[in-house]
């Protein structure tokens, strides 16, 4: 059966309320290190890194995975989204702008410099500099300064009231401020140095990416010695090598390539509903496309049939979405998929003024996500049919972000989202927002009701806003919903004891042979 998560909001709530007496954050002080030495695991994914480093990662599998076993987070998350410490032991609102933290003493990063105050401040101080370039940036940028009270506590000052500002300490990973000020944000972002598990010792683009654990970690050395990824784009050759033994865990797997796994003795599935949904960038950014018109945005969401490409590409692993994942905070409860409606759609399209239909171009990849190529092309076959002529242009993955983080994707572009905190603000602030990291959208009254989501406090309240905005967006259509998708993965007899994280934060230090 499929895990439920909790959401980290409800947690982030119990602290931000009552602010005259605050909630300390009570958890696990350090991850366990579980199971029996292992020389070396293999790892592979469909795509290469892009941005491995604690100033520019972005995407959660592999760069963040893999960042997580270099640098720490201030806050992580447990296996059922709960928060953690990290590198901040405990976190407390005590005041409506401010986040008092409580460090982890005697952490070093691999380089020997100390981890402490400076080094917070150092990375929202970065984070908000108008010169510094990163694709990140719209993490951090809620975040107005950062106070020094002492050598091990900080307070972080908010530009507004936020709520969920615990959740997004998990996205911040620290950097070494000497270490950049001695070699420049080039220098650290070819040679990234942390203070996590794992050191980096080796890169080769597009071959494979190794780490070494490091002796001195804060919270014990790994089991694993080394733990190698590489990148296959094509799927089947990923099992091929499963099964060949030449790697250990393949991420991403094609459903129709289950059964070839589990019939085989040297290999397993492991599998549970992800987080992610898959949905349709509806750019309204560039007012000469078609969908700067709302109706040929409502026309693409009632042409798409998502119980087909549920079963006929994702093999019934995945489930029709409405909006993010059922456990994100606020779901409204009468919010339904957009049916299909092919007859609805047509007519939309000639309200819009295109009555012998429109010819849209769309952006897709390959290996990102498994079947993401087949899903876009299944996508742009049903919209054709309802007079939407769809071409679909397969980019390379950092290719393709580049053009989303650009603001010039065609009018139709897919990506899947993840939602690790629980919470709608993990897409507001970078898919929908105007100017958003991701964000192909321009909607000022979607960005007034996103902007009071992210300042209420109150819990109910909150809640409300949140339902408000689904609402909105039900009329408006900026993006198109599709499928909350399948984690499906395939392992050697190495890693049989290992389980995927809804959320894909697979952290392999926390794991090793003979559990």
């Amino acid at each position: 059966m499929f895990k439920r998560l909790m959401s980290p909001l409800l947690i982030a709530a119990m602290l931000c309320i009552p602010f005259a007496s605050p909630e300390k954050a009570v958890a696990q002080d350090r991850p366990t290190l579980i199971g029996n030495p292992m020389d070396k695991i293999v790892i592979s994914g469909g795509v290469d890194v892009v941005g491995l480093n604690g100033l520019d990662v972005v995407a959660i599998v592999p760069d963040r995975m893999l960042m997580d076993h270099i640098t720490d987070p201030l806050v992580r998350t447990d296996r059922a989204g709960k928060l953690q410490p990290s590198l901040a032991l405990t976190w407390k609102n005590t005041d409506k702008l401010t986040w008092e933290l409580t460090l982890r003493r005697g952490v070093k990063f691999h380089n020997g410099e100390p981890f402490d105050a400076r080094s917070v401040k150092f990375f929202y101080d970065t984070m908000n500099d108008p010169k510094f370039q990163s694709p990140t940036k719209s993490n951090h940028n809620w975040v107005a300064r950062v106070d020094i009270v002492d050598d091990y506590t900080v307070r972080v000052i908010t530009k507004d009231p936020y709520p969920v500002a615990p959740g997004k300490f998990t996205l911040a990973h620290m950097v070494p401020p000497e270490y950049i000020k001695q070699n420049g944000f080039d220098g650290y972002r070819k040679r990234p140095v942390g203070t996590g598990p794992y050191r980096l010792t080796e890169y080769v683009r597009d071959d494979h990416l190794t780490l070494e654990a490091y002796p001195g970690w804060w919270a014990g050395t790994p089991k694993i010695k080394t733990i190698v990824y590489r990148p296959i784009k094509e799927a089947s050759a990923r099992v091929s090598a499963l099964l060949a033994g030449e790697i250990d865990l393949a991420f991403d797997v094609p459903p129709e390539l289950m059964q070839l796994v589990e019939r085989s003795k040297n290999a397993k599935i492991k599998r549970t509903l992800s987080v992610r949904t898959f949905f349709l960038f509806l750019n309204t950014i560039n007012p000469a496309y078609p969908t700067a018109k709302r109706e040929v945005r409502e026309a693409i969401n009632y042409a798409i049939d998502r119980e087909s490409l549920n079963k006929n590409i994702l093999s019934s692993t995945g489930a029709p979405a409405a909006w993010l994942n059922p456990n994100t905070f606020g779901i409204h409860p009468d919010l339904k998929p957009v049916p299909y409606d092919p007859q609805r759609a047509k007519k939309l399209l000639a309200d819009a003024g295109y009555p012998d239909g429109v010819d849209l171009v769309f952006d897709a990849f390959q290996g990102r996500y498994s079947k993401d190529k087949e899903l876009a092309e299944a996508i742009a076959g049903q919209l054709t049919k309802v007079g939407i002529r769809t071409k679909v242009i397969v980019h390379e993955w950092g290719v393709f972000t580049k053009r989303m983080w650009s603001h010039q994707s065609n009018p139709i572009a897919l990506l899947a989202w993840v939602d690790n905190v629980g919470d709608p603000d993990i897409q507001n602030y970078r898919i929908l927002q105007t100017g958003g990291t991701w964000s192909q959208n321009a909607d000022p009254k979607l960005d007034e009701i996103i902007k009071a989501v992210a300042s209420e406090m109150n819990p109910d309240k909150r809640r409300a806003l949140i339902m408000k905005q689904q609402e909105y967006m039900r009329q408006s259509f900026p993006i198109a919903y599709l499928l909350q998708t399948g984690i499906i993965t395939a392992v050697s007899p190495k890693l049989d004891g290992w389980e995927p994280v809804p959320n894909d934060a697979h952290r392999f230090y926390q794991f090793s042979s003979g559990n």
